[in-house]
């Protein structure tokens, strides 16, 4: 897995902090309201970005298909965050 810009971080943090509200994962629009963006389009290049990063999995032509992956902290190892 590479490294991520901080805006990527900051759609994992929306996608898991939406996911543990609601208990599902979000969807184009939800993801742009809990970051405060307007532009869907955007926030799928972020997640086309987090996908080829091997940050997420996402399957084709579902609804709210995205799978989070374990993410270890570079410097110390440790999860940052869990898909369960």
């Amino acid at each position: 897995m590479m490294g991520m810009t901080e805006r990527q971080r900051d759609c994992l943090k929306a996608i898991n902090t939406f996911r543990r509200r609601e208990r599902r994962m979000p969807s184009l629009s939800e993801i742009c309201a809990e970051m405060g963006m307007s532009s869907r389009s955007a926030v799928s290049g972020l997640l086309a970005r987090l996908e080829q990063r091997g940050h997420i999995k996402r399957i084709p032509n579902a609804a709210r298909a995205i799978l989070l992956r374990r993410i270890k902290c570079p410097y110390c190892k440790k999860d940052i965050l869990v898909s369960k």
